[in-house]
């Protein structure tokens, strides 16, 4: 309840809020909440880039916000 009305009052300010998640549940739940929104997160468990960048892609494609414009993808 309270994060649905700190999304209201925020996107109605027009502010940009800035947002930590690093689990996908989490990521899910709250990675549109916001509609100016920065999301940090991270993928510890790659071993080169190449396996870091895929799996940071797979995350953050999973995040699907239809009310929203759609998001840029920075990795």
């Amino acid at each position: 309840m309270v994060e649905k009305e700190a999304g209201k009052i925020l996107n109605r300010l027009n502010l940009t809020v800035i947002t930590e998640f690093y689990d996908d549940e989490t990521l899910r739940k709250y990675g549109c909440t916001f509609k100016k929104q920065v999301i940090v997160t991270g993928y510890y468990a790659a071993s080169e880039v190449a396996q870091w960048l895929e799996a940071m892609r797979k995350r953050l494609l999973k995040l699907h916000c239809p009310a929203q414009p759609k998001r840029k993808l920075l990795v």
